[in-house]
């Protein structure tokens, strides 16, 4: 199965390794320890780091930076995307900013992050900024489908965890029958297959062997 791409917006790191009490530092950690399994594909872009890099606050800064650098997969050149995606479009990319930040009534910074998001061709972005991103995702994905863009799913980490963890659980390989979708259907017949000793099908194999030869010599007659 592959690996879902994401990728991941600063306030999620900062809110899981920031020493103050957040509501979401649960959740932030939680959605981490399931990245730190390897279960998605993590985009991390060069203005993300150099974002970091300018903080005051020392301690949060290497925190950040040392998580980024643990969870990536693959980082990329924002600038080099977008410029790709500025030939895709056919426009100047500052003027489609505007138009972007007209449509969706939102933050520019914000929405340069979802472009870019689209530019990596991400599955997810995941965030916890609800007034710019999530709520306005309907409005961010129609302006990209407008052009003919990748759309990339606006979610926060529980949403994330709760269908995709649950997603990779079905498909546990103790058992080739194990989804509990096909449970119904199967369950029976997989008993029956496992429960057959190699005996039993080489003793199968060689009736069949037998009853073919048997065949060929009725047909010579």
């Amino acid at each position: 199965m592959l690996k879902k791409k994401i990728l991941i917006d600063l306030d999620v790191l900062t809110v899981a390794e920031w020493e103050k009490e957040d509501t979401r530092k649960e959740e932030a950690l939680e959605f981490l320890k399931i990245v730190g399994k390897k279960r998605f594909f993590v985009y991390v872009f060069d203005e993300q780091l150099e974002a970091v890099s300018k903080w005051e606050n020392k301690n949060l800064r290497e925190k950040i930076i040392k998580k980024l650098n643990e969870i990536k997969d693959e980082k990329e050149d924002a600038a080099d995307l977008l410029e790709e995606l500025k030939l895709e479009i056919g426009r100047n990319l500052e003027e489609f900013l505007d138009e972007f930040v007209n449509f969706t009534k939102s933050k520019r910074a914000d929405l340069r992050l979802a472009l870019t998001a689209s530019a990596l061709k991400v599955d997810y972005l995941v965030t916890f900024n609800r007034k710019h991103l999530k709520s306005k995702e309907k409005e961010i994905r129609e302006f990209l489908r407008k052009y003919n863009l990748h759309t990339p799913k606006i979610v926060f980490p529980k949403e994330i965890f709760s269908t995709t963890d649950s997603r990779i659980k079905s498909f546990s390989f103790s058992h080739p029958f194990n989804n509990k979708s096909l449970h119904f259907f199967f369950t029976p017949f997989s008993q029956f297959i496992w429960s057959f000793k190699f005996s039993h099908i080489l003793s199968l194999m060689i009736m069949c062997t037998q009853f073919y030869l048997n065949l060929v010599d009725v047909g010579r007659c």
